[in-house]
Protein backbone atom coordinates (compact mmCIF):
# COMPACT_ATOMS: atom_id res chain seq x y z
CA UNK A 1 0.00 0.00 0.00
CA UNK A 2 1.48 3.43 -0.60
CA UNK A 3 2.42 5.70 2.11
CA UNK A 4 3.35 9.49 2.08
CA UNK A 5 7.13 10.37 3.85
CA UNK A 6 8.76 13.30 4.07
CA UNK A 7 11.98 14.67 5.21
CA UNK A 8 15.25 17.19 4.15
CA UNK A 9 18.63 16.08 2.93
CA UNK A 10 21.37 18.08 3.96
CA UNK A 11 24.43 17.75 1.94
CA UNK A 12 27.23 18.66 4.64
CA UNK A 13 30.25 18.79 2.08
CA UNK A 14 30.37 19.95 -1.81
CA UNK A 15 31.39 17.30 -4.42
CA UNK A 16 30.23 14.70 -2.44
CA UNK A 17 27.26 12.79 -3.16
CA UNK A 18 24.31 12.28 -0.49
CA UNK A 19 21.32 9.57 -0.45
CA UNK A 20 18.10 10.77 -0.21
CA UNK A 21 16.76 8.01 1.79
CA UNK A 22 18.52 5.09 2.46
CA UNK A 23 15.59 2.99 2.63
CA UNK A 24 14.53 0.69 -0.61
CA UNK A 25 11.01 1.57 -1.02
CA UNK A 26 9.32 1.99 -3.97
CA UNK A 27 9.45 5.61 -5.06
CA UNK A 28 6.17 6.59 -7.60
CA UNK A 29 6.51 10.09 -6.78
CA UNK A 30 8.97 12.59 -5.57
CA UNK A 31 8.88 16.32 -4.73
CA UNK A 32 11.72 18.55 -3.77
CA UNK A 33 12.29 21.84 -3.10
CA UNK A 34 15.93 23.17 -2.38
CA UNK A 35 16.12 25.63 0.47
CA UNK A 36 15.80 29.54 0.19
CA UNK A 37 19.09 30.13 2.36
CA UNK A 38 21.06 27.92 0.18
CA UNK A 39 23.94 28.96 -1.47
CA UNK A 40 24.04 27.83 -5.47
CA UNK A 41 22.30 24.46 -7.00
CA UNK A 42 21.14 21.28 -5.35
CA UNK A 43 22.24 18.50 -7.92
CA UNK A 44 19.60 15.46 -8.08
CA UNK A 45 20.56 12.25 -9.84
CA UNK A 46 21.53 8.70 -9.61
CA UNK A 47 24.83 7.22 -8.64
CA UNK A 48 26.83 9.05 -11.10
CA UNK A 49 25.39 12.28 -9.56
CA UNK A 50 28.19 15.31 -9.19
CA UNK A 51 28.23 18.61 -9.02
CA UNK A 52 27.42 20.29 -12.04
CA UNK A 53 26.38 17.17 -13.44
CA UNK A 54 22.31 16.19 -13.15
CA UNK A 55 19.23 17.88 -12.37
CA UNK A 56 19.91 21.76 -10.91
CA UNK A 57 17.55 22.64 -8.54
CA UNK A 58 18.49 26.64 -7.32
CA UNK A 59 17.90 27.61 -4.33
CA UNK A 60 14.13 28.08 -3.69
CA UNK A 61 13.56 26.03 -6.74
CA UNK A 62 11.61 22.60 -6.84
CA UNK A 63 11.58 19.82 -8.74
CA UNK A 64 8.84 16.72 -9.33
CA UNK A 65 9.73 13.22 -11.08
CA UNK A 66 6.73 11.21 -11.25
CA UNK A 67 7.76 7.68 -12.11
CA UNK A 68 4.53 6.47 -11.07
CA UNK A 69 2.53 8.05 -14.21
CA UNK A 70 4.27 5.80 -16.35
CA UNK A 71 3.58 2.65 -14.57
CA UNK A 72 7.04 3.07 -13.37
CA UNK A 73 9.50 3.14 -9.95
CA UNK A 74 12.36 4.29 -8.27
CA UNK A 75 14.07 2.49 -5.26
CA UNK A 76 14.74 5.42 -3.02
CA UNK A 77 18.22 4.40 -2.40
CA UNK A 78 19.35 5.01 -5.72
CA UNK A 79 18.39 8.95 -5.71
CA UNK A 80 21.25 10.80 -4.75
CA UNK A 81 22.02 15.04 -4.16
CA UNK A 82 25.01 16.54 -4.85
CA UNK A 83 25.78 20.45 -4.15
CA UNK A 84 27.94 23.75 -5.38
CA UNK A 85 28.06 24.78 -1.53
CA UNK A 86 28.44 22.84 1.52
CA UNK A 87 26.00 22.54 3.57
CA UNK A 88 22.97 23.02 1.53
CA UNK A 89 19.32 21.19 1.78
CA UNK A 90 16.63 19.50 0.13
CA UNK A 91 13.13 19.51 1.82
CA UNK A 92 11.28 16.40 -0.09
CA UNK A 93 7.98 14.68 -0.02
CA UNK A 94 7.38 11.18 -1.67
CA UNK A 95 4.91 8.72 -2.65
CA UNK A 96 6.17 5.18 -1.89
CA UNK A 97 5.15 1.43 -1.86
Amino acid sequence: MARIVDGVTDVPTAGTRVRINNTTERVLWLYMRARTANTNNVWFGSVTIAANRGKPIAPGGAWEIDPGRYNASLIFNTLYLDTDTNGNDVEWVALVE
